[in-house]
């Protein structure tokens, strides 16, 4: 039988127990504060860290953003090697200076970004060095942003092409963006990208494979190599020269087309020298026969022929394809579509030049879709354009472009004669290769220590 306590030996125990109940509660409450301090500290701790994040990738940026000033500036001012630019703090105004005894400008230049954010930038004196086959102009950068005092500095070459030949000798296909060729792409000559080279199906490259600094050479089923050359990747990052076309849009032989250049014209075919724009269709052939044209558009279709007459030993007739902002915003390429062909009727390559001025934010091309039959012997130079070969395409000479695709059974020859052909532009144009990280301090007297 089980017993029930009296009330007296249940409040005899609740004054047995009394004395606990006051440090127990205070013990609690310790503990629970300490647990909220502990809570307060790490959040205090994360956000810290969360803010020093925030700042040192904002430096990173802050630190490009003072590389592409640096690059724009020098672009627009062209100082000479021994110059570099300066702005003024005041005025902004951009004026060229000597640089110092160490080969760097004498100041940096320093930048407020707002929010606490700010650039210094300082930039070298030139060198030509020769990469890939090809003499450069050599800068070196070196940028450093802060925010909220976290410092990040890059530092990079920069390259621009110089009145050197415009075609690096033995150099058939040159990218500046990555290369993917593919089915039965031939390539008798070197190739060369600042990006990854991937070779598939049969390619077959008869010449060195050079690819970006830090990019691969990559074979995939049985694309290869001829024997007895190599693949790797470069040193430095190569600039694709810009085209210089001077006067050629005011001062040509545009006029000549339709008299002295014979135009076989069908209903279709459309000549308009306001606006440069030709277009041959349906058999319709014109052969040209003077030294430099100039066109907004080039389009050979169905069956027409641009045929280049014969030519005295040495000379040369230049193809200009403008920009399509000096175009009223379009045109800008070259299109050969449904068996439309150009026929040089000269043996040596550099009698026929095209160049393309293409357009920094507006797509341009150069593009071969039919086959050529024989092959046409012609240079082609497009640094801000893609050049898309397809089908049975045989071209001898070079070719070199910011893009180059090659497919089906298209084939670049390179012949020695381009490897004579030198830019008469003393504009440089510099473009950045691939940065660094640097300590946040120089090491040494030198802005680039450190890096």
């Amino acid at each position: 039988m089980t017993r029930i306590p009296s009330s007296r030996s249940v409040l005899n125990r609740w004054h047995d127990e009394r004395g606990i109940v006051m440090p127990a509660t205070l013990a609690v409450l310790v503990v629970t504060t300490m647990i909220g301090m502990v809570a307060v500290q790490a959040g205090v701790v994360s956000s810290h860290q969360t803010f020093r994040d925030s700042s040192t990738k904002r430096s990173v940026a802050a630190a490009a953003a003072g590389m592409k000033a640096a690059i724009y500036e020098t672009n627009m001012v062209q100082p000479a090697a021994s110059e570099c630019v300066r702005r003024d703090a005041t005025t902004g105004a951009l004026t060229k200076i000597t640089v110092g005894a160490n080969g760097w400008c004498p100041e940096q230049v320093v930048e407020d970004l707002g929010s606490n954010a700010s650039y210094s930038a300082v930039v070298s004196s030139a060198s030509d060095v020769t990469i890939d086959g090809a003499v450069v102009e050599r800068r070196k950068v070196v940028s450093t942003g802060t925010v909220n005092g976290v410092k990040r500095r890059v530092a990079a070459y920069i390259t621009s092409a110089t009145g050197a030949p415009i075609f690096a000798s033995g150099t058939a296909v040159r990218s500046h963006n990555a290369i993917d060729f593919k089915n039965t792409v031939r390539v008798v000559g070197g190739i060369g990208s600042n990006g990854s080279i991937k070779l598939q199906n049969e390619a077959e490259i008869c010449g060195n494979a050079l690819a970006g600094p830090g990019k691969s050479v990559t074979f995939q089923n049985t694309a290869h190599l001829c024997p007895g050359y190599t693949s790797g990747s470069s040193s430095s990052v190569f600039s694709v020269p810009t085209v210089d076309q001077g006067n050629a849009p005011t001062i040509n032989d545009n006029g000549r087309i339709g008299g002295a250049d014979v135009f076989t014209d069908s209903p279709q075919s459309l000549w308009n020298p306001a606006t440069r724009v030709l277009d041959l269709k349906n058999d319709s052939t014109l052969t040209l026969t003077g030294d430099i044209y100039s066109f907004c558009s080039l389009t050979i279709q169905n069956d027409a022929q641009l045929i280049i007459a014969p030519r005295a030993p040495g000379t040369a007739i230049r193809i200009y394809i403008d920009s399509p902002e000096n175009c009223g915003g379009s045109g800008g390429s070259v299109i050969l579509k449904n068996n439309g062909a150009i026929v040089n009727q000269n043996a040596a390559p550099t009698t026929l030049q095209l160049y393309i001025m293409g357009s920094p934010s507006i797509f341009t091309q150069v593009l071969f879709e039919n086959s050529f039959s024989p092959d046409v012997n012609m240079v082609i130079n497009a640094p801000n354009s893609t050049v898309h070969l397809k089908n049975d395409t045989h071209i001898v000479g070079a070719v070199q472009a910011k893009s180059v695709k090659m497919e089906n059974s298209t084939e670049v020859r390179w012949h020695e004669d381009a490897g004579t052909l030198q830019s008469a532009s003393v504009f440089r144009v510099y473009h950045r290769q691939e940065w660094i990280d640097c300590a946040s301090d120089p090491t040494g007297s030198l802005p680039d220590s450190g890096c």
